[in-house]
This record gives structure tokens, sequence and C-alpha cells, in this order.
């Protein structure tokens, strides 16, 4: 009953599901996202239970029936040919599928999978940089704080000795700044006085290229998989420009529609030869 992978795939990807979007957002609190991931890797494993699987194998008969879809008698698995014992079998031949295989074979194996890339991705030595990193955004209570920081400059092979001095003329002069929110911002107001804080603008650069701070340009190269399919290989690079900025930026591309008529007369003014009448 292979309708099985409908209610335990929503159950999983609801959860990662909601991490991903944390972790795509433009304005990240990195202390947050730390603990957040910590709880998506506890909730995938609390998942890998008889318990949890008998709720979804219940789900899935339920919505089998609802729909129509004939649940076929279970049957235990046949025995291996002794002829094969030596031998690595990838599938079996007539049957059908246990309870047991869906569940360590496509339940089990689903969260294992899942927990093994976070882990691989997300590794102690990443989350503690994750959080150390959260000492470089202006609205964070550590901001600036060179225990904090420790982490990460250690890391990076940064001089703490030499950076503690740049912390503290730099926490006064970005006191008498505007609100900062980003860590480009700050990065943007010390380049103007570089010469006092070589180190902290060292950090802030690095900072700025690590993966998970750059979520708006990970959204731009996801985007063009959509854009550029087979069906436009042919567009122009000018075209390809457009439509991505419109994709990209379509909370503001969106708003076109309460003002279509100035936008109708703006194309008309600006192509006169346009054999449609716009207007």
């Amino acid at each position: 009953m292979k309708v099985v992978v409908v209610p335990s795939n929503h159950e999983i990807f609801s959860i990662t599901g909601n991490l991903s979007n944390l972790l795509q957002a433009e304005q990240l609190n990195y202390a947050v996202a730390a603990s957040c991931i910590e709880a998506t890797k506890e909730t995938l494993a609390n998942l890998r239970c008889e318990d949890e699987w008998d709720k979804i194998w219940d789900e899935a008969a339920t919505l089998a029936q609802a729909h129509e879809v004939e649940v076929s008698p279970l049957r235990r698995r046949r025995r291996l040919p002794t002829n094969l014992s030596d031998s690595v079998v990838e599938a079996h031949t007539g049957g059908n599928t246990s309870v047991h295989e869906y569940r360590t074979v496509l339940y089990y194996a689903t969260i294992d999978t899942l927990l093994q890339d976070l882990n691989d991705r997300f590794s102690e030595l990443n989350l503690s940089l994750l959080k150390s990193l959260q000492a470089l955004v202006p609205n964070s209570g550590t901001f600036l704080n060179l225990s904090s920081l420790q982490p990460f400059l250690t890391h990076y092979g940064i001089d703490e000795e030499g950076i503690s001095s740049e912390l503290l003329t730099a926490l006064t002069v970005l006191r008498e700044v505007s609100p900062l929110t980003s860590i480009n911002q700050v990065y943007s107001h010390l380049n103007e006085v570089k010469e006092c804080f070589p180190l902290l603008l060292e950090a802030l650069q690095i900072a700025m290229t690590i993966g998970v701070t750059t979520a708006t340009a990970e959204r731009t190269f996801s985007s063009l998989r959509r854009l550029k399919t087979y069906l436009r290989s042919t567009m122009s690079q000018e075209r390809l420009n457009h439509l991505s900025l419109l994709h990209i930026e379509r909370d503001l591309s969106t708003k076109l529609w309460d003002n279509l008529d100035d936008v109708v007369l703006k194309f008309s003014l600006e192509h006169k030869n346009s054999r449609m009448v716009l207007q």
C-alpha cells in the first residue's frame, strides 16, 4: 500500500519545511536558528518509533478507503532462496510488502537520511559558529561581545586581542548611528573608516559570505531553474534578467496590478511602433 508515502512524507517534511523557511528568511536570528535546528533534529528522532509509525499507517489506511484505493492483504516476506544467500538482492519478486518493510525501508530510512543530512550540514561546530554569529547582528543582546564572538574568531584565525579594542570603539561609533538591523549595514557604516576596524571588518566580511546569511542570493539561484526551462532556453539575457527581477521581487511586482493602467500607458508611450492597440 504505497499510499502510506503521502501521510509519512507530510508528517516529516512539514517539520523540515518550517526550518527551511526560517533559514531562508532575510532577517535571521542565528541563535534562534541554531535552537530550531537542534529542536528539528530531536523532533525527527522522536518520530522514529513504532507508536508514530502506527499512527501513520492508520492514517494511510483511512486515506486509502476514502479514495477507494484497494488495500492489499499483507503477507510475510518471501524467504530468500539458498542459491542467493551470498548475493545482494535489491528487490523482491511477487508477494506484497509487509508492514515491517514499509516501516524500515520507507519511513525509518527517510528519517535516517534527513537526520544524517542535518548532522552533516549542521554539526556541533557549525551550530556553535551560528550562535557566535549572532554577536555580529546589531539588534542582538550580545552585539559585539568578545566572549560571544570567541568561537567565530578562533575558527577563522582572527586575532582576539587585537579585535577587542576595535569592538569597544565600534560600539561607541555605532551608538550614534540610527538603528541598524543587519550585518550589511554595520559593515557599510564601519567601512567608511576602515583604517580603524581592519579585524572587525574582516570578521563582518566572513559573516556576510556564510551560506545561512545569504538567503536572498540562494533564492535567486533557485529561481533560475524555474525561469530558464528547456522551453525558454533561447531567451536573451536581457529578458531573463527582467523575468528574474519580477519573480524574485514578486512582493513588489504583484503591486503592479493595483496600477495596471499606468503600466500599460508607460509601455505604449515607450513602444509607439507597437502593432497592438493598448489603450
